[in-house]
């Protein structure tokens, strides 16, 4: 978007306002100034501009989108959830539409439902590593900790030097009593440089327990 080049959003704002005066049906201008608001923060504002679009052309993806992904961040998931599935009727394979309604389903807890989207993504791109990692989290959540490990392990072929996974993993396999593996996986998502406060405390109380066993 051209706004994104312009430093000066109050100049670009009333750049495309000007636009609109002249072309008042100018899609492109309705979804400029929608999406600097919505960089801004000002969900609401955006949301006003993207309802405008809709009123000239009924279906357009982008504006359906983004109209879910504000009422996402204003924490309305019934009303996001209501744009992405309208997404998905204009554009079936839109893996962006069906990350947002799996981060919805998750949101107000419908876990079983976040799994089928999580995996349906997986099925149409297989390098999406955030649909495994969430997938692991769920798993791991319900204490499915065998499901969990395999969603952990996939996540790490396609990016072998991702903290965040192996220190998940590690967690796993703490739950399931394999201090020494766990350590292991701790090890490495230090060694990748992760920032998670409590990581030496975890790799304590996997010691912890080996002392107990012996």
């Amino acid at each position: 978007a051209i706004y994104v080049q312009i430093e000066d959003l109050p100049k670009a704002i009333e750049m495309y306002k000007e636009i609109l005066r002249a072309q008042p049906k100018n899609t492109e201008a309705f979804l400029a100034l929608a999406s600097i608001y919505s960089h801004k923060e000002k969900h609401k504002k955006a949301i006003s501009y993207y309802k405008r679009i809709l009123k000239i052309e009924r279906n357009n993806f982008e504006a359906i989108l983004w109209l879910g992904k504000c009422y996402y961040l204003l924490d309305k998931i019934s009303k996001a959830e209501e744009f992405f599935r309208k997404a998905l009727r204009i554009q079936n394979y839109s893996v962006e539409a069906l990350f947002y309604l799996a981060l919805s389903a998750e949101k107000i807890q419908q876990f079983d439902k976040a799994i089928q989207i999580w995996k349906r993504i997986i099925f149409l791109e297989k390098d999406v590593i955030e649909a495994y990692t969430r997938l692991g989290i769920i798993y791991l959540d319900k204490k499915e900790f065998t499901k969990a490990e395999e969603f952990f392990e996939k996540g790490l072929k396609i990016d072998k030097k991702n903290p965040k996974i192996w220190y998940l993993l590690g967690f796993c396999l703490e739950q399931e009593s394999k201090f020494n593996e766990a350590i292991e996986k701790y090890e490495k998502s230090l060694e990748l440089k992760l920032t998670v406060g409590n990581i030496y405390f975890r790799i304590g109380v996997c010691l912890d327990m080996l002392d107990k066993k012996d």
